[in-house]
């Protein structure tokens, strides 16, 4: 088994989802955390979030779902119209990019968006974004292990071969997660 924090079904990573409190997606909602990727990124996004720091606002279709916390320390929900235009969304902590192909790294294997050398940050594209936030990381960290006259811009083709490929496929099962974890460690 894997070492805690470990994920659960009915307590995802250390909290139950309990009616009136639920998830809720373009296409779904429930109370237990078997949404898509519940048992990963995802759904340690959504608990940090909603119960650690127990303030997020969900954009789905037409309406805005804030949770928050009363001064009694109660979850509570509002729920807003969309105050701003398809497609836009609001600068956030975080953006979902959904589905396969519409991951930054996926969309853009051959080339960086265009807007990305003269980007205005907070009029960017999530897109745009994500490569500038990247694009700082590496600065500071190297974390690309880019040459230090090489750019991020004139590097990317040959670094967006190497992201989106993982050891363990879109869909690990658990049993595959801890093989893993465990080669990763014992190396």
């Amino acid at each position: 088994n894997l070492p805690d924090p470990k994920f659960d079904v009915v307590k995802g990573w250390g909290h139950a989802i309990e009616a009136p409190d639920e998830w809720k997606s373009e296409m779904r909602r429930g109370t237990s955390w078997d949404f898509w990727c519940a048992s990963s990124d995802q759904g340690l996004l959504y608990h940090w979030t909603k119960y650690v720091k127990k303030s997020v606002s969900q954009v789905i279709k037409d309406k805005v779902y804030n949770w928050s916390y009363d001064s009694n320390d109660k979850l509570q929900l509002d729920i807003l119209d969309r105050p701003f235009p398809k497609p836009c969304s609001p600068n956030c902590d975080f953006h979902h990019y959904a589905g396969p192909h519409r991951k930054p790294w996926r969309k853009f294997r051959n080339k960086v968006p265009d807007d990305l050398a003269a980007s205005d940050y907070l009029n960017a594209t999530s897109f745009t974004k994500w490569f500038v936030v990247l694009n700082l990381v590496n600065k500071e960290t190297n974390v690309l292990n880019l040459d230090r006259d090489s750019s991020l811009i004139n590097e990317w083709p040959r670094i967006a071969k190497k992201i989106g490929k993982t050891p363990l496929g879109s869909k690990p099962i658990e049993k595959d997660i801890v093989e893993h974890v465990q080669k990763v460690q014992n190396s």
